[in-house]
């Protein structure tokens, strides 16, 4: 588009950034089968849920909601729908975590920990790809993921915390 056509759909900077965010770059995926997975392995379930988040991260759009954000730093309104767009995005994973794992005994406190340690190693791993991209890499960061969050899942969650968890990743 050229700048005149954006000036005259959107006569403010804050109509194209709402605009943008409408748009949300990334739509929950609500027709993931995460029922269907119940009768998977842990392990398995564990592997396709990182896979399945990964599809998210690994896509280009993910880095460019990050330039939104920080470009957005200032901008109240932009730090508004971000944050909105952010919690309907936590609370349908969350969701997704509690419908794969229902045999598992998840409190709300570890399906939390979960959402956060998963994506959160997901974000690092997404924005570590813009200057080492190496497949083997990633594969292998993906598979420790899955291993690590298998261990959380199969584990006394009652004496696992968050705090222990990280302590045990060093």
């Amino acid at each position: 588009m050229t700048t005149g056509a954006v000036q005259q759909h959107f006569k403010t900077k804050a109509e194209l950034m709402r605009a943008v965010i409408a748009e949300r770059l990334f739509e929950v995926d609500e027709t993931f089968d995460w029922d269907g997975m119940v009768d998977m392995s842990v392990a398995d379930r564990c592997e396709r849920m990182v896979s399945h988040q990964w599809e998210f991260y690994k896509n280009p759009k993910y880095l460019a909601i990050w330039d939104i954000i920080l470009g957005a730093r200032t901008e109240d309104f932009i730090q508004k729908e971000i944050r909105e767009w952010q919690r309907e995005g936590t609370q349908a994973f969350e969701r997704a975590v509690e419908r794969a794992f229902p045999d598992q005994g998840l409190r709300s406190a570890d399906v939390s920990a979960v959402q956060y340690f998963l994506n959160g190693h997901l974000r690092g791993l997404a924005l570590l790809r813009t200057v080492q991209d190496d497949p083997k890499i990633i594969k292998q960061q993906l598979a420790m993921l899955s291993a690590l969050l298998t261990e959380f899942i199969q584990s006394d969650a009652v004496s696992l915390t968050r705090t222990s968890l990280q302590h045990r990743l060093g």
